[in-house]
């Protein structure tokens, strides 16, 4: 296989059983940013963010972007929003630096914008605000028109196209049958894997659909895969 698209959440990050309720929300953020930013009310920042853009279909730092406001205190706000959140495992890392020894190409397949990606994935030393050595390319919620990443029915199609992958040397990289399994395989795709670190088997095979407990479980129990 050459070709490695993947999930973010749950796939390369796990997250932590913790209430991190309370404190600033994203949005809340988001906003008094942008009217510190332009130097005027929460409100009027509001209504200049949703008129640069749907927040909830466009990234925000794209939308910053639009606006003129620098991005850095928001990418330092995610940070540490998602720091008590998630965690980046160890065979995740151990996974992406296997793959990229061996020079396949790993992209993103994921409802989370190229940015929030690079976020996530800074929490474990994989990446910063410039990108990442071990993600090829990104596909996220934004890629495509309608914005909805893997919730589109021709999403994993659209990947296909835009990079020019063989089918049948890409593998799907999940922890969702619904939205990563049997989508990237109704689109063509050669296998999919699904991850999930709570199952008693480190690894079985259901068709074109393998389980694992862990990435190292893959690379023992499937190294032809790679």
């Amino acid at each position: 296989m050459q070709t490695f698209l993947t999930d973010i959440d749950g796939t390369l990050t796990m997250e932590y059983s913790v209430n991190c309720s309370g404190g600033l929300q994203p949005f809340e953020f988001l906003c008094d940013w942008v009217a510190e930013s332009l130097q005027c009310p929460a409100g009027e920042a509001e209504k200049r963010i949703r008129a640069a853009g749907d927040p909830e279909t466009t990234c925000w730092f794209r939308l910053l972007e639009r606006l003129n406001v620098p991005e850095g205190p928001l990418w330092n706000f995610f940070c540490e929003y998602y720091r008590p959140r998630l965690s980046i495992p160890e065979d995740t890392v151990e996974m992406l630096s296997f793959l990229k020894e061996r020079n396949k190409r790993v992209y993103t397949a994921t409802t989370n914008s190229r940015k929030i990606t690079l976020v996530k994935l800074s929490l474990g030393g994989l990446a910063d605000t410039d990108g990442s050595p071990w993600i090829s390319g990104f596909f996220g919620g934004d890629s495509f028109d309608p914005a909805l990443g893997k919730f589109a029915p021709d999403f994993f199609q659209n990947i296909l196209k835009a990079g020019g992958f063989d089918p049948a040397q890409t593998v799907m990289l999940g922890n969702e049958m619904e939205h990563d399994a049997r989508p990237a395989l109704n689109a063509g795709i050669a296998c999919a894997v699904l991850i999930d670190r709570t199952q008693t088997r480190d690894f079985y095979r259901d068709g074109k659909i393998i389980h694992v407990r862990n990435y190292r479980a893959l690379r023992e129990n499937l190294p032809e895969l790679f």
